[in-house]
């Protein structure tokens, strides 16, 4: 029996209120450095995290339609903008899991801003059992500085920063 590595799938979520270039550069370096087989949009419909979007569901996906145009690694999953209710990473994944099987890669991208924010989104340190996490630098934010929370800091200390790493497990 050969054992096949799968190549990453990456899931970037927001409200997407607007789509800008920084959502877009991002996509576009994880796709060159993670070597990835796809990018899966996933605009927020009514985050349990934050306020709601100022735009409307059907201008936020057209703008990130015409965003991700002429990408043939991108695509839009529609899901959680289509939903009546909160919507919750943790159920999200939960769903890309069953759909693309246990031992599919999942990458989730995000900036350092929201990545020390994770201790308080539902049910976060399960979100490591479905998923691995690729953190992009933002402006004024380093990972590891003295304001990461102390429950994510013992998170990030069993982790491993090799992106060589992401292909040969499903998670964590």
């Amino acid at each position: 029996m050969t054992n096949v590595r799968l190549k990453p799938i990456a899931i970037l979520g927001g409200t997407f209120d607007p789509i800008h270039l920084g959502h877009v550069a991002l996509a576009d370096a994880a796709q060159k450095q993670l070597d990835l087989e796809e990018i899966i949009w996933m605009p927020s419909g009514l985050p349990g995290h934050r306020g709601a979007p100022v735009a409307g569901a059907k201008h936020r996906l057209a703008m990130l339609e015409l965003a991700v145009a002429g990408k043939p690694k991108s695509r839009i999953d529609a899901a959680e903008l289509q939903s009546k209710e909160q919507t919750y990473t943790v159920h999200t994944l939960q769903r890309l899991r069953r759909q693309f099987g246990e031992q599919q890669p999942l990458v989730v991208l995000l900036g350092t801003d929201s990545f020390l924010t994770l201790p308080s989104w539902l049910r976060w340190e399960e979100l490591f059992d479905l998923a691995h996490f690729a953190i992009a630098n933002r402006p004024g934010y380093l990972p590891g500085q003295s304001d990461t929370p102390k429950e994510l800091a013992a998170q990030m200390a069993q982790r491993s920063d090799r992106r060589e790493r992401l292909a040969a497990s499903p998670a964590g």
